[in-house]
């Protein structure tokens, strides 16, 4: 067995009810998790204990450049933003390996759209209009 670290280039997204095709993203942001503490000091002693008190997410963000046509994806994004018909998904990233399998996997559940953004237009360069949807969701786990 080799041992090397993983790239971050090479991942996969993967939405229920969303062709695959749909779920090309060139860049994931936002697997990260926070154990929030509260601080608690004992009568008579100048010890601080620290108290879990619940474990917060940021938002998932992802970036695509931009399609032409609607699809899956885009109906889900615009039933929330357009007519506040929140549907709630599961996401699977995969981070994948030089065969295509999967070194290491996130479940996002119950995430949907909070932000949907295009980037400008300019005249002055030649570069692909990026989408990035932001989700908020209720848990992350990492499978493996």
């Amino acid at each position: 067995m080799e041992w090397y670290p993983a790239v971050g280039f090479h991942f996969d997204v993967s939405i229920p009810g969303v062709d695959d095709i749909d779920t090309y993203f060139m860049e994931v942001s936002g697997l990260d998790m926070t154990l929030n503490t509260i601080p608690y000091q004992e009568g008579g002693s100048d010890h601080i204990y620290f108290l879990t008190n619940k474990t917060t997410f940021g938002n998932l963000v992802l970036k695509r450049g931009i399609y032409k046509q609607t699809s899956g994806l885009t109906a889900w994004l615009k039933d929330a933003f357009e007519n506040y018909d929140i549907k709630p998904k599961d996401i699977t990233i995969s981070l994948l390996d030089e065969k295509h399998k999967p070194l290491a996997s996130w479940d996002i559940v119950n995430a949907y759209p909070v932000k949907w953004s295009v980037s400008p237009f300019k005249a002055d360069e030649n570069s692909i209009v990026i989408e990035t949807l932001e989700l908020a969701f209720f848990s992350l786990k990492r499978k493996f």
